[in-house]
């Protein structure tokens, strides 16, 4: 009898403690839980504020690089070293290099796994077109680098070159402009969610 006492009586004491480390755990996975949120909700803005500067970035070279392509198609072609040609609207390429740190921190910390699907695959495609405009701007640079500026006879290639360039350069922009407005949209959306 006294040992069914002693278990019942250690059962009874077993209970509150079960119960206070029980709490003690769902308190602890909830507070976990909030700061991953927050964690998250901050990272989300940091990639908007990205989203937000990298569009900043293009929308103030974007009206230069359609003067230069307008310059471009009606400069004379050049026959001889005797051809003059003014450049002075010319001030280089001017192809921002796009960044995309939030969007890496938030790969590297694994909470980009906790970002809702539909919003996520909005942000993957702005950092797409980041992508390939970096992409873009690397090929031009190390394209214009390569000409051969002192043959007057290779001004028009040059010229046929840089008109290409601010064509697809143009189109470029506009799509990756729309990419990140969607974006930018979805992220309003979800967080008003």
């Amino acid at each position: 009898m006294n040992f069914k006492k002693t278990i019942a009586k250690i059962l009874l004491d077993l209970i509150p403690v079960a119960i206070g480390v029980y709490v003690g755990i769902l308190g602890s996975n909830w507070n976990e839980s909030q700061k991953t949120i927050e964690f998250k909700d901050r990272t989300i803005e940091r990639i908007k504020k990205e989203i937000e500067k990298n569009k900043g970035l293009i929308l103030e070279v974007k009206d230069y690089h359609v003067m230069v392509n307008e310059k471009i198609k009606k400069m004379p072609r050049i026959e001889s070293p005797k051809d003059t040609i003014s450049l002075g609207f010319w001030r280089g390429l001017r192809i921002p290099r796009l960044q995309k740190s939030a969007y890496q921190t938030a790969i590297q910390t694994g909470i980009i796994g906790e970002i809702k699907i539909d919003l996520l695959e909005k942000i993957n495609e702005a950092y797409l077109q980041i992508d390939l405009y970096n992409q873009f701007r690397n090929t031009a640079s190390q394209g214009l680098y390569a000409k051969d500026f002192s043959d007057t006879k290779n001004l028009n290639k040059i010229a046929s070159f840089l008109g290409v360039t601010m064509v697809d350069l143009y189109y470029l922009e506009n799509e990756i402009i729309e990419k990140f407005k969607t974006c930018l949209s979805e992220i309003d959306k979800t967080s008003k969610e």
